[in-house]
């Protein structure tokens, strides 16, 4: 990621000190939770603002800016980048590096034999799809490094290539993002758990990385893989975990409750999602 020069760069830092700052300038409630997203969100408005040209642009992702919308930040794509495809009309993007979205399945790795299941179920999944038959999405693990968010960008971008509206997302971020709305503004965590629960394919990015709690375990992730399992909207996510890792995250402590929904989380993602080990291949994407 580029480095941008900005006004914080020699701040004093102080917490307090450094969310009034950026509290003065944005009508939205500043936390310390989004204080640095906000951040970002008013540097990259400064430099589309004083852009002359696209292929100059200044911002982390070039080409795009992190924006604001209805208590959401989401990338959008330069108002002055010329488009060569349709395909971005198709993808909801919260939090993902937008070029990784750029990642094509005709450059795809399957030198090994994680990556050839992974593209024979891909090709297949939307086979099945447009003849509106029952498909399952795929849980990518594995170290890092492996390539699993290249893999859940080529998989978007492929899918939205064919005319399938994607959602993908960054799944700490957008925990981040629920937990906030969920205690600022309830409408907001509404809205926007209605909007990733109905999407027509949905991948989540580094499940297992997010700083969890009860109340979002709950509340949003296990609302949502049950509201997709009994919709039957296919799946797609990443994890460094391995499923027992992964079990071991969602239970939080080691109370009987608390291993009883970890259980019930673990076979809703099973009912949705085929688990692939990455760990096989060499390559670093």
């Amino acid at each position: 990621m580029k480095k941008m020069e900005n006004e914080f760069d020699n701040f004093d830092f102080d917490v307090d000190s450094f969310i009034k700052r950026v509290q003065a300038k944005v009508k939205a409630e500043v936390t310390i939770d989004n204080v640095n997203d906000f951040s970002i969100y008013l540097i990259e408005q400064k430099n589309c603002k004083e852009c002359k040209n696209p292929k100059l642009c200044k911002n982390s992702q070039a080409g795009y800016y992190l924006d604001y919308v209805n208590g959401t930040f989401k990338y959008s794509t330069c108002k002055k980048k010329e488009k060569t495809t349709n395909t971005n009309k198709n993808i909801t993007n919260y939090y993902v590096a937008p070029v990784t979205l750029e990642a094509k399945l005709e450059d795809f790795y399957q030198r090994c034999e994680s990556r050839t299941k992974v593209f024979k179920t891909v090709t297949s999944f939307l086979i099945d799809l447009k003849d509106n038959k029952e498909v399952h999405g795929l849980y990518l693990f594995g170290g890092a490094g492996k390539g699993k968010t290249y893999t859940l960008g080529m998989i978007a971008n492929y899918l939205a290539e064919n005319g399938i509206d994607v959602l993908i997302a960054n799944f700490p971020k957008l925990m981040t993002q629920l937990k906030n709305l969920y205690f600022n503004d309830y409408s907001g965590f509404e809205e926007l758990m209605d909007e990733i629960c109905n999407a027509q394919v949905l991948l989540l990015d580094d499940v297992g990385s997010e700083n969890l709690t009860e109340q979002l375990r709950d509340d949003a992730i296990s609302q949502l893989l049950s509201y997709r399992v009994d919709m039957k909207l296919p799946l797609f996510i990443s994890s460094c975990l391995p499923p027992k890792g992964l079990k071991t995250h969602f239970q939080i402590d080691k109370s009987f409750d608390g291993e009883a929904k970890s259980e019930r989380i673990m076979s809703k993602l099973n009912s949705l999602c085929s688990a692939i080990n990455l760990d096989d291949s060499m390559i670093k994407q």
